[in-house]
């Protein structure tokens, strides 16, 4: 779009503006309805939003084709559709980036944005029952799904078998976090790991 763009500003071809006007409003009213039927759905999902910001895209062009058309009919000046052309794929492109960049983080199970592995040890160590806590990994597995690990050994008198339980409430509910396997090491095996 924006290449063929760039040489319909080098070389200017003859516009029918009022065809043009009407192809692109009946193209706007048709994405105003997609866009509206996407909207509604799962903010979360990439695939979801990879539709969204095509029909936003879409709908963009539309606008930018009936600003181009009124245009060209009260100047005469033809080269407004692909200058605005070239505005809307910039729009596009840089509306993309945000979904591209969160599907490289999912593709390379990278860490979710807002995990501190330090914070949360810390935030371990301070529930009931937990005299150490460490090596916390977190990664993303798909758009919405956080899994983690993590190390934790048990206060003085404590039944191991009842951390597990407690740690994974507290990254659900705290940070989100869907599936995490917890590792219950004896006391003072996380800090001689460290020492």
């Amino acid at each position: 779009m924006a290449w063929e763009a760039v040489q319909r500003i080098n070389q200017p071809a003859e516009i029918l503006a009022g065809p043009m006007l009407v192809v692109a409003t009946i193209g706007l009213v048709v994405n105003l309805i997609g866009a509206y039927a996407l909207w509604s759905g799962d903010s979360g999902d990439s695939n979801l939003r990879g539709a969204l910001l095509h029909v936003v895209g879409d709908l963009l062009g539309s606008v930018g084709a009936i600003v181009a058309a009124i245009g060209i009919m009260l100047t005469g000046w033809s080269v407004l559709d692909p200058l605005l052309s070239v505005l809307v794929a910039g729009l596009v492109i840089r509306s993309a980036w945000g979904l591209v960049s969160d599907s490289i983080r999912v593709l390379l199970q990278a860490t979710p944005k807002g995990i501190v592995a330090d914070e949360i040890e810390a935030g371990l160590l301070n529930l009931p029952g937990i005299a150490e806590a460490g090596h916390f990994h977190a990664w993303t597995l798909t758009d919405e799904s956080i899994v983690a690990t993590v190390h934790v050994s048990p206060k003085e008198g404590i039944d191991p078998l009842t951390l597990p339980s407690v740690v994974a409430s507290f990254l659900k509910e705290g940070h989100g976090i869907d599936h995490v396997t917890v590792q219950v090491d004896p006391r003072g095996a996380l800090l001689a790991r460290h020492a």
